[in-house]
Formats: structure tokens, sequence, C-alpha cells
């Protein structure tokens, strides 16, 4: 819990949530905010819900194959693109609609990569615990996100200085990610080589089994 490697998974996945999961569930409010009828945000903002099944499915299959790191690194970039698209092209029903798929894209890969990292950096032995932790910390970060962007909306009138924010926060989402290093060797130990209970108990020594009568 203490090591430098799952603070920067933890706050990965916070970031990752504060960008995502907020544009989401504030995509219609802030297509409005940009001038589109309701009917015309509510049609852009369900193209996020398909897109975020096709990156639920892409998002694995390059799980089992290439580095989850990546997967994950790349997944928090990709609203970016999105946040872009708005401040850009705010008019353009086309440039929301490819906010809108990008942003879903990028969605659905990254929770199944924070889980699968999870196992992959700390292994199962306290996976409940560890992916706990997490788990509060993404809860925490769904429910203050849409706190915070729609006090900004409240005090400014408008979102696009929240959508500004949203850009820094996924590059230093991403570069953590980028940043978690090699899948430890978990040996006898079932513990990862830099943990310190690790080095307490020396190199090849397991754990003492739990005395029995």
């Amino acid at each position: 819990l203490l090591s430098s490697r799952f603070l920067r998974l933890n706050q990965a996945a916070a970031a990752m949530v504060l960008v995502g999961a907020n544009s989401t569930v504030n995509f219609v409010p802030i297509m409005k905010s940009f001038g589109h009828p309701a009917l015309t945000a509510a049609s852009i903002a369900s193209l996020a819900g398909i897109s975020t099944i096709v990156g639920r499915m892409v998002g694995g299959y390059l799980l089992d194959r290439i580095s989850g790191n990546v997967v994950a690194g790349v997944s928090v970039a990709m609203p970016i693109a999105s946040s872009l698209l708005l401040l850009l092209f705010p008019g353009s029903v086309e440039a929301c609609a490819a906010a809108a798929l990008i942003l879903g894209l990028g969605l659905g890969a990254e929770f199944d990569a924070v889980a699968y990292l999870t196992t992959r950096h700390f292994g199962m032995r306290s996976f409940g615990v560890l992916f706990g932790v997490v788990g509060s910390t993404l809860g925490l970060a769904i429910g203050l996100g849409p706190t915070l962007l729609n006090h900004v909306y409240d005090v400014t009138g408008s979102y696009v200085p929240a959508i500004w924010a949203f850009i820094p926060t996924c590059v230093v989402g991403s570069l953590l990610f980028f940043t978690l290093g090699r899948y430890p060797d978990f040996g006898e130990k079932g513990l990862p080589s830099d943990s310190p209970k690790a080095d307490a108990l020396g190199p090849g020594v397991a754990e003492p089994a739990p005395a029995t009568r």
C-alpha cells in the first residue's frame, strides 16, 4: 500500500476517472452549452456508450498481447484528443461525435486495464485489499469529479475551463501508467521483489506457514 508503484497506480486511476467518467456523465450538458439542441446532444452522447463496449473488447485483446502499462497509458491519453476537438470545434456536430467516440474507446479500455495491472504488479495474494483501495479511490473520484466540474460551470458560466484542465490531468495519468515499470517476479514468496516484506524475508525464503495443530 505504501510502495511508490502502488501510489502511482492509484493516482493514475484517479486521474483516469476524473476525466473519463466526468466527461461521459456531463457530455450532454457540455454539448448543450455549446449550442447543440438537446436531442442532438443526447444522440452524440450515445456514441460514447457504443464505443465504450468496443473499447472494452479491444482493450482486453491488447492486454493479452502487449504491456498493460502501454494500454492504460494510451487509453488515458485519448481524452486529450476529445478535449481538443470540443475546444477547437465546439459547434461542429462531426467533431463532437468524433470526441464522443474517442472518449468511449479510451474509457472502455481504462477500467479493465487498472484491474489487470493490479494483478500483474502486485499478484493475487492481497488482490482484494489492494483493488478495494483502488476501487475506493475510483468511487471518490467519480463522486467528486462532477461536483467540481459543475462548480466550475456555476462560477464561470462555461465548461471550457474544466475541459482545458482535463488535458494536463490526462498527461499526468498517462505518465504515471507508463512509469509503473516491468511486471515483478513474485517467485516463491508470492511478493514482488521490491516489497519491503520480501526484503525482510531474504532472497529465496518463503513466508513461514501458519501454525496448525
